[in-house]
């Protein structure tokens, strides 16, 4: 079966000062999830299931990536988010740690990365 393109997303913000981080398109790895705002602003939520680790990209500041922790059911974030932001992040998040919960050591190759307790 030839691959093709699940979805795909414009670039709204300014390409000139900086483009989408290829961490952030590639990797069959990593979960992806993309989400716009109110305001036309855009993210992008990375989470790679080899080392555990979830980025977000947000457009308004140049899609620099912004580490994403949990810690006791909060999400963290070096960014400020709305309310419907932080509701979504939080799904993603759940979403793409789920899968990790429930694969024996092997798929994985360590039982305890990308864990959430």
């Amino acid at each position: 079966m030839a691959e093709e393109i699940a979805f795909s997303a414009r670039n709204r913000h300014n390409a000139a000062v900086s483009l989408i981080p290829a961490e952030a398109r590639e990797g069959d790895h990593r979960y992806r999830a993309y989400y716009e705002n109110q305001h036309g602003e855009q993210l992008i939520f990375v989470y790679d299931r080899k080392t555990g680790r979830g980025v977000l990209y947000h457009g308004d500041v140049d899609w620099e990536p912004r580490e994403v922790t949990e810690e006791t059911g909060v999400m963290k974030a070096d960014i400020i988010l709305d309310v419907f932001e932080r509701e979504w992040l939080s799904i993603c998040w759940r979403t793409a740690t789920a899968l990790i919960r429930r694969l024996p050591k092997s798929a994985t190759g360590d039982a305890d990365r990308g864990a959430v307790r």
